[in-house]
């Protein structure tokens, strides 16, 4: 029996317990909407642009300096 206030894990997740055909039926879940939006709005930052670059000098230079103005 939950107490007052108490949410199952499926509430907390976003993923409601759904019966086979429901769950066939859905084609995204909540946290997979959620994880396309995030991968999305990362990619729009200014700095994304520089990722590459940036991967390639951590990867080459033990100590590296980042800043931006």
């Amino acid at each position: 029996m939950q107490r007052r206030g108490e949410r199952t894990a499926e509430a907390v997740s976003g993923v409601a317990a759904v019966g086979e055909e429901g769950a066939a039926a859905r084609k995204l879940t909540t946290p997979v909407k959620r994880t396309v939006k995030i991968t999305e709005d990362i990619s729009k930052l200014p700095i994304a642009s520089l990722k590459d670059t940036i991967v390639s000098t951590v990867e080459s230079h033990q100590v590296n300096l980042l800043f931006a103005l």
